[in-house]
């Protein structure tokens, strides 16, 4: 914006101290011409760097006060196979795949955060805990209309999913009752299937550069089940959290 108004502050000054002549009309006519050419040249550049300003100021803070977890830990891997392998497949539901439960969740995160973007939260009462909904819905109220959209994700934009917690509890009045939490942790980067359709180069390393920063998201979630033996239960999410990946750097 400021080089257009240099650019008019300059020409137009010039022209009205020009005395228009009819010598003179072969000359505006190439003015106005290229004037033109210019401005057509220079609005597109300055809107899409007031765009590129508008978007970095668009941040999502996070939904809860939680730790943010981002990567696995070593004590938490060497934790999560043995429960996973010596007590969930071993003891509790042999035909229990933690791959497929993985790839499932992208589902039930797709559907939840949609519905939380939009505040729409009678939708997932069956699939999100009262006590989680409650936690984070004051935050969410409190965001602008381009915030909420924010925490919305696209299945197909996940590039990292892993288990970061597996939990196993039994019930202190029910030795027999037990349930399984499995905490889950996922990195996206909004619009990555359309760049992946355009075969487009992805950095891996995503958080260090800038192009990638405004876009890219993770997503805790805590799923529970009962695994109590002859009780058929669902997973349902009793933890939420959603970040932008540079808050947490």
């Amino acid at each position: 914006m400021l080089l257009t108004n240099c650019y008019k502050n300059i020409f137009c000054t010039t022209l009205r101290n020009f005395n228009v002549s009819t010598s003179a009309k072969p000359f505006l006519h190439n003015y106005n011409h290229i004037r033109t050419k210019l401005l057509n040249k220079l609005l597109p550049s300055v809107i899409q760097c007031r765009n590129y300003q508008a978007q970095n100021l668009l941040d999502l803070p996070p939904l809860t006060d939680e730790q943010k977890l981002l990567w696995p830990g070593f004590i938490n891997i060497i934790k999560n196979l043995v429960r996973y392998n010596f007590v969930i497949k071993a003891y509790m539901e042999p035909e229990f795949n933690l791959s497929e439960f993985l790839e499932g969740s992208k589902q039930a995160l797709h559907v939840i955060s949609h519905a939380l973007a939009e505040e729409n939260y009678e939708s997932i009462q069956e699939l999100v805990s009262n006590e989680a909904i409650n936690e984070i819905r004051g935050r969410i109220s409190s965001l602008t209309a381009e915030q909420k959209q924010l925490i919305a994700v696209n299945k197909n934009d996940i590039y990292v999913i892993f288990p970061h917690l597996i939990g196993i509890m039994f019930d202190e009045n029910r030795a027999e009752q037990k349930f399984v939490e499995i905490t889950v942790v996922y990195h996206s980067l909004r619009g990555l299937r359309n760049e992946l359709d355009r075969h487009d180069d992805i950095k891996m390393n995503i958080q260090n550069y800038p192009e990638y920063a405004q876009r890219s998201f993770v997503s805790n979630y805590r799923f529970i089940r009962e695994f109590t033996k002859g009780v058929e239960s669902s997973w349902t999410v009793n933890k939420i959290n959603h970040f932008m990946t540079k808050s947490a750097a």
